[in-house]
């Protein structure tokens, strides 16, 4: 705990700080006014009447500067109209903007540094906007345009923009092919290091210089890798790196080494700074983003004991090269193109590796240098270097490639997926090399059969594959056993991510996709101790599952303590009841977790199916689980932005779903009030009929006595007065319990109402129906067989964008009404006088619903909403946690990198010195993910400053619409946190 002392000295720390803060985004002329470059960064505050005075007399001061400035630059220009030499206009409109920003820069600087809690934004901003009307007229005045120092964007639309790009290089194409061609000819030119007058010389692009013979020699014996040609009056030439020029304009050989790091000690004479690199008789392919360059093996001369050592592997990896072999000394390749391989490989999936070979066999041929490089060689070079960055980052940075750190150890949710486009070809064999990230992505395949093994005791393979529907849906992936595929080794791969994308896990199908891969990825998030297992095929799998925890103790709490988790996109083709019994956002504390996390990564990770069909089967595994690291290493990198993102995307949704669930219930009331006025007015009608009724009998009675035709009347009107009062029972019943539902306060009906949805989908669930069904448990399916039809025409007229999705949907919805048809067979004899038809079905007008009744689809509507509103708040609460949760990590991560780096940096052992060093990188990366995840905070604080001052938002959203282009910075963060928001709103 602080004391009292300390802590009134950290709050002014702070208020300091936070007024430099201020004064630094007030550095740029319109910064704070909505007119800004970047972003959409707003400052607003309580606005005081007598503050806002001194801040209008200090404006109006400004003002009369700025007139009188106005002024000079009017007479200016009449100067000049006389005769006599003055200031450019331009020039001096351009000094005048510049006092006058200045000036009001340190106006505002001062009135911030001078006044607490003043926001003059407002009143800054309509200054500005005035003076710069101002300076508009005086510049069509002068004839000039206004310097705009601020915006470096037009605000012309993007056509315009685009149209005018377009025509400045067809206007431009012209000039820029003649430049190419004169940059080919021979010119009279001296040399830029010398400056001698040449006849013949060489010309480096890389450098951008001429060169004499000598000098050229001197510079680029020891620069190999630039692009040098000789030219003289009758021809020019492509020079290799080991050419050079003599006197007489003649090439000749000269070894060039490969660039390597000087020992600083000779180990023979073991004396300081003695020795020097030179060229070895050994060549080696040294290959580069410039394609290959054939150089000497490089050597190192003492000039003190003339002792030569030639230079080791280690020499060459510590100097950026990375050998092709151990052994062999044929190849060296550049660190620095082996990492540019790395991230195209990553963020271009599926390029392959063969063609990019290929590119830089031509640039070398363009250059005139062989252009053979060994595919085999750089493979394998390239697999074992991908390992070594594994490693550092691993048991150095100590990182953690596949945790999710906003999840923790124990993350919310676990959705497993299939993809079947990540196949092998059996005829892909390749050579049987070991896999260097064994267990690491990828599940050994003996430990999967281990697991499955233990499955099969229990519930055996059969010889037939049948595939589990749902509704009017059949799944591949809903099946117990698979047959495999003709030609395939491998037929696609099972992952499991956490609720933000993060790869955790995958095991590859060898057969096809079966409940034992999931259940052994279940058995994973179980020991990860995670909550809801998210599956695109829950409600069958799940009674896979209760049989082997019942079945197999190890596996008995896996149905206990986790819950199945149906996801809403995929829930709109199953089963109304599955929506019901397995929707996640039916269950409590699943908050807006999507279910469809695996789905989207599976999106990008399909697009290396292109080139590891064709890979071996350890080659295959560890290019996948790289890709794996790569995907949670950019995921890491932008998970706070995504972070902040959602939870702003889920304090709207808050909003959103309580205004959709009010709708309903306020829909709800108005039925129900309606109701209750109909029922009034039937209840009178009812009354006034009995009443004659009664009249009409008394009358009889009165005639006399009776006559046959007056005893059949008097029947009639007995039947009649019988119906009367069982018609009034019923209505009276109907408004004394919508009197009730119209008293109770809707949270406590809502619980009510979902355990009736509940007890009805479990009452349909997986029954055939039939003639001895209970005629109500056949109503509820037909009931809720509409609910779906409804939801999937919606999903065909507006979700789908491609013919073949609508096709899809179509086949569901025909199943769907099909088994409509064969419910109306049986439902329609059960019928009292009443028949239902298929156009009844599609509209959910059914005979046994009252008038007075909530309908099923109404009541499904409704809790939907509830749940969802739940579930919303839910997530904001979730955030938070994993905001915190990942600010925490990343900081107790800094620490413990900090206090090693601290301990290690000197020590005597340069192995644990270099580690230390390698740490930086690490504590840098840190730092700035902890920047990201205080902006977010800071963004934070902001907006809840900002919600008591309401009524100054307005013009500030106004300009913020027009900076829409501006706010592209986190495109990637943007579309995830939308697409969920998107799959939630389904």
């Amino acid at each position: 705990m602080r004391s009292a002392d300390s802590e009134e000295k950290y709050k002014a720390r702070r208020k300091r700080g936070n007024e430099f803060a201020k004064l630094k985004r007030l550095k740029e002329p319109f910064a704070g006014t909505g007119i800004v470059k970047l972003g959409d960064y707003k400052t607003r505050g309580n606005l005081k009447r007598k503050k806002v005075n001194q801040v209008k007399k200090k404006a109006e001061l400004l003002t009369c500067d700025f007139e009188e400035n106005n002024t000079e630059v009017m007479a200016a220009c009449a100067l000049d109209n006389h005769g006599e030499k003055a200031e450019e206009p331009q020039e001096r409109l351009d000094s005048i903007v510049t006092l006058f920003v200045d000036e009001n820069n340190t106006e505002v600087m001062t009135a911030a540094s001078d006044l607490d809690n003043i926001n003059i934004n407002l009143e800054r901003r309509k200054l500005l906007e005035d003076q710069l009307q101002t300076m508009e007229l005086l510049s069509e005045a002068a004839g000039t345009e206004i310097p705009n120092h601020q915006h470096g964007r037009t605000r012309k639309p993007w056509k315009e923009r685009l149209a005018e790009r377009t025509n400045d290089w067809e206007s431009s194409v012209e000039e820029f092919y003649k430049a190419v061609i004169i940059s080919k000819a021979y010119v009279q030119n001296i040399c830029s290091h010398c400056s001698v007058t040449l006849k013949f010389y060489t010309k480096c692009n890389t450098c951008c210089h001429i060169y004499c013979y000598e000098c050229d020699q001197k510079l680029h014996s020891t620069t190999p890798f630039h692009q040098r040609s000789l030219f003289s009056e009758n021809h020019s030439q492509i020079l290799l790196p080991t050419h050079f020029v003599n006197c007489v304009g003649k090439v000749f050989y000269q070894g060039v080494p490969v660039p390597c790091m000087v020992p600083s000690i000779c180990s023979a004479c073991m004396q300081n700074g003695t020795c020097q690199v030179q060229s070895g008789l050994n060549m080696v392919a040294v290959i580069t983003k410039q394609g290959r360059f054939d150089l000497n093996w490089s050597e190192f001369k003492c000039s003190s004991c003339k002792a030569v050592n030639s230079a080791t592997e280690s020499d060459f990896v510590s100097s950026g090269w990375w050998p092709g072999s151990p052994k062999s000394k044929s190849y060296l390749f550049s660190m620095e193109l082996l990492i540019f391989w790395k991230h195209l490989s990553h963020k271009t999936p599926g390029t392959s590796e063969r063609k990019f070979l290929e590119t830089l066999n031509e640039v070398s041929k363009l250059a005139g240098r062989c252009h053979v490089i060994d595919r085999q060689t750089f493979a394998m070079a390239n697999r074992f270097f991908q390992q070594m960055e594994y490693l550092v980052e691993v048991e150095i940075k100590l990182r953690k490639l596949f945790s999710c750190m906003a999840c923790g150890d124990k993350p919310l949710a676990i959705h497993i997926d299939g993809i079947m486009k990540l196949y092998r070809w059996t005829s892909a064999q390749g050579f049987d090399l070991p896999e260097l990230y064994r267990n690491v992505g990828f599940v050994e395949d003996s430990v999967f059969e281990i697991h499955a093994e233990k499955i099969n005791k229990v519930k055996p393979k059969v010889g037939k594959v049948t595939k589990d529907t749902c509704g009017g849906a059949t799944y591949k992936a809903g099946k117990s056993d698979a047959l495999g595929r003709k030609g395939l080794s491998e037929t696609g791969v099972v992952f499991c991510t956490c609720r933000h994308g993060y790869l955790l896990r995958a095991v590859d199908m060898v057969k096809g996709e079966t409940y034992r891969h999931v259940h052994y990825l279940h058995d994973y998030a179980y020991r990860t101790g995670c909550k809801f297992i998210c599956y695109d095929v829950v409600c069958k799998y799940w009674s896979f599952a209760e049989d082997i925890s019942n079945a197999i103790e190890e596996f008995q709490s896996h149905t206990t303590k986790m819950n199945p988790f149906l996801s809403r996109w995929h829930g709109k083709t199953h089963a109304w009841y599955c929506q019901i019994l397995f929707s996640g956002h039916w269950m409590e504390g699943a908050c807006l977790t999507t279910g469809e996390s695996t789905e989207q990564t599976n999106a990008k990770m399909a697009r290396y199916g292109s080139s590891t069909k064709h890979m071996g089967r350890s080659n295959r595994r560890d290019h996948l689980t790289l890709a794996m690291i790569y995907s949670n290493t950019e995921k890491e990198n932008r998970l706070a932005r995504l972070l902040k993102k959602s939870f702003t995307s889920a304090q709207k949704c808050v909003d959103r779903y309580e205004d959709d669930f009010n709708k309903l219930v306020d829909k709800r009331r108005d039925k129900l009030l309606l109701a209750q006025k109909t029922i009034d007015e039937r209840l009178a009608q009812e009354n006034a009929e009995k009443l004659q009724c009664l009249r009409q009998m008394k009358g009889l009675v009165d005639s006399g006595r009776p006559s046959p035709e007056t005893l059949a009347h008097g029947k009639i009107l007995n039947e009649s007065l019988n119906k009367g009062k069982l018609e009034i029972d019923k209505l009276e019943q109907a408004k004394k319990q919508i009197k009730s539902d119209l008293d109770k306060n809707i949270f406590s009906i809502l619980p009510q109402i979902l355990e009736e949805l509940k007890h009805e989908a479990r009452e349909c669930q997986n029954k055939r129906i039939s003639v001895k069904t209970p005629l109500s448990v056949s109503q509820a399916s037909l009931e809720g067989i509409h609910l779906v039809i409804k939801s999937l025409k919606n999903r065909i007229s507006k979700d789908t964008d491609a013919s073949k999705q609508r096709i899809e949907l179509k086949k569901q919805m025909g199943k769907y009404i099909e088994k409509a048809k064969n419910l109306l067979v049986v439902i329609n004899p059960q019928l009292d006088g009443y028949e239902v038809t298929l156009e009844d079905c599609y509209r959910g007008v059914f005979p046994w619903q009252s008038a007075y009744d909530i309908s099923f689809q109404e009541k499904f509507s409704l809790i939907d909403a509830w749940m969802l509103f739940i579930r919303s708040k839910e997530e904001v609460l979730q955030l938070r946690e994993e905001m915190a949760r990942y600010e925490s990590g990343l900081t107790t991560n800094r620490r413990k990198i900090e206090d090693i780096f601290q301990r290690d940096h000197k020590s005597d052992d340069i192995l644990v010195r270099g580690k230390a060093f390698i740490m930086q990188s690490e504590l840098k990366r840190l730092d700035g993910l902890l920047n990201d995840c205080d902006a977010g905070n800071n963004e934070d604080d902001s907006d809840d400053e900002n919600d008591d001052d309401d009524e100054n938002d307005d013009d500030d959203e106004n300009d913020d619409e027009n900076d829409d282009d501006d706010e592209n910075d986190d495109d990637d963060d943007d579309d995830e946190a939308d697409i969920n928001e998107n799959i939630v709103h389904v």
